[in-house]
């Protein structure tokens, strides 16, 4: 087992005594944590969504802030806004929840478009514009949003744009019969989890997947599979090249969790998944449902020969 392997294992180990089950679940999340990328989090209400984000923010190291989104929320309310000082005589800025280390955002989606676009730049660049002023965020900065299906009332949909901004897309589903019993019996929720590792720690491992092997015929691989997306009729929009740069990543994320210091088509066809679900913009009804782009994606599998790796 390697050192990264042996860390993620104590994590995961850490989040479980509060979130049972689900190992493939919190495996997607700490790929995208050591890709630096940021997660969503959708599904029904009551899955768990919030809780599983609450139990990362509280092994990981640093500072942890959560937004509760609701349709009056103001971007200001995000990033923060100038407030007089009337000892100083003079406004000073007062840092809003976007500034931190971890930020979970709950239930994105009752936001207005006007507030979830606040966080557009802090996502992309790291950094949010206030008062014609840019600020630097935290190193490293990560977001956990969670969204509610959109059938759901009060809720405004994420346009297009801000949903490639998340590197996966991660659904839970609900709990098989065994966990929901072990629910039914669990610690009260309020139990306090061991903070399992730092920052410096956290971007040690960030910078170990760079260094994972990645094979010039799984380069190929990856960009076959993309490049179908954008000359498929079926779809109204194919997967940028952020899509195909989030699905070379977390392939290496993923090989680093299994012990790997290599990728494998395996690696792929795993994560293609998660990155994919949000990118793809299907038309009409050929694939209407809920399972349509799992389906799309299936196809867009067998459509491309997996590369012999000696």
């Amino acid at each position: 087992m390697t050192t990264l392997q042996q860390w993620a294992d104590k994590v995961g180990r850490e989040i479980h005594k509060r979130y049972f089950g689900k190992d493939e679940a919190i495996e997607t999340i700490l790929a995208a944590l050591l890709c630096r990328g940021h997660i969503l989090i959708e599904d029904k209400p009551g899955t768990g969504k919030t809780l599983l984000a609450r139990s990362l923010a509280s092994v990981v190291g640093g500072e942890f802030k959560s937004i509760q989104c609701t349709p009056d929320l103001l971007p200001a309310d995000v990033l923060g806004v100038s407030v007089y000082n009337e000892e100083k005589e003079k406004f000073l800025f007062r840092k809003g929840p976007v500034v931190t280390n971890l930020l979970l955002v709950d239930e994105i989606n009752r936001a207005t478009p006007r507030t979830q676009s606040a966080l557009l730049e802090a996502m992309a660049e790291g950094q949010i514009s206030v008062e014609g002023k840019s600020l630097s965020l935290p190193d490293p900065f990560f977001m956990i949003a969670t969204e509610s299906s959109v059938e759901t009332e009060g809720t405004f949909p994420l346009p297009e744009v801000q949903k490639d901004r998340f590197l996966l897309t991660l659904s839970l589903g609900y709990p098989g019969m065994e966990e929901e019993r072990w629910i039914m019996k669990r610690p009260d929720e309020g139990e306090v989890l061991d903070r399992i590792t730092g920052l410096e720690e956290l971007k040690k491992r960030q910078e170990e997947v760079l260094e994972i092997h990645v094979d010039d015929k799984l380069r190929d691989y990856i960009l076959s599979l993309i490049e179908l997306t954008r000359s498929d009729v079926s779809l109204i929009m194919g997967v940028s090249p952020r899509g195909s740069l989030a699905l070379y990543k977390t392939s290496q994320a993923l090989a680093a969790l299994r012990g790997r210091d290599y990728v494998t088509p395996g690696d792929i066809q795993t994560m293609i998944y998660p990155v994919l679900k949000k990118r793809i913009l299907l038309k009409g009804s050929r694939y209407a449902g809920q399972t349509g782009e799992k389906e799309f994606i299936d196809g867009l599998l067998n459509r491309v020969s997996v590369p012999p790796i000696e």
